[in-house]
């Protein structure tokens, strides 16, 4: 009776260590997936260059009154896209943004005009949960310092989107047009930007720990005195 008892004790045992082993095993495996798959940071253009001062912008007061404000909700929404393809139809893509700031705030003035429509313009705004963003058109529109986290805009048409200073959090770009667009000292931690078109875009003094890259396209874009992760190698 012992001996077979400790013959089992032995055995389950054994077993025990052998799927520990395979466990480590699958870990460092996962592990060097992962670390291939990452983008280097050499890939990033001007990613070693400084950005310019951000002494004069004040983060914490255009966060506060992004949280304040009344949620963006489905009607609203639906009402300002539906202006805005009018504003794109009508002529309005393809204008050119000034930033300037005061008071520590950050504002976009946009020198495009149309025939139509009202350009779409949410600044310092939240949007309501559920709401359908992603394969929608809002090129050209602003979203300066808006609470974006979360969102789901994958596959949308975002070129020339003006969104410096947003809290870009874990938002999902995957697969979305973002050429030309301005995320200038944006939050975009987590942030998925999977086979993302990004040629073009600024993305100056932006945090990306833990964005993921794989498959965008980085062409012609800025990088200067963006934030990658500080354990990854110089990769993000």
């Amino acid at each position: 009776m012992y001996r077979r008892t400790r013959s089992t004790w032995t055995h389950t045992s054994l077993l025990g260590l052998a799927a520990l082993s395979l466990l480590v095993v699958g870990c460092a495996s996962a592990a060097s997936v992962d670390r291939r798959t990452h983008v280097p940071k050499s890939q990033f253009p001007m990613a070693d260059s400084d950005g310019s001062s951000v002494a004069a912008i004040d983060t914490a007061t255009m966060r506060q009154m992004a949280a304040s404000g009344a949620p963006v909700d489905k009607m609203a929404w639906q009402t300002k896209l539906k202006a805005h393809a009018a504003f794109l139809n009508g002529g309005g893509a393809d204008g050119r943004w000034q930033t300037l700031s005061a008071s520590g705030l950050t504002f976009a003035i946009y020198s495009g005009k149309s025939s139509s429509g009202e350009q779409a313009v949410f600044r310092y705004a939240r949007f309501a949960p559920g709401l359908q963003l992603g394969e929608r058109s809002l090129a050209f529109a602003s979203v300066v310092g808006a609470d974006l986290r979360g969102l789901d805009l994958r596959g949308a048409s975002l070129r020339g989107l003006m969104a410096i200073d947003t809290d870009s959090r874990a938002v999902d770009f995957r697969g979305a047009d973002l050429r030309g667009a301005d995320f200038s000292r944006s939050d975009l931690r987590g942030a998925d930007f999977r086979d993302a078109d990004l040629r073009g875009a600024d993305f100056e003094n932006c945090d990306l720990r833990g964005a993921d890259f794989r498959g965008a396209q980085l062409e012609g874009g800025r990088y200067p005195g963006a934030r990658f992760s500080a354990d990854t190698d110089g990769e993000l």
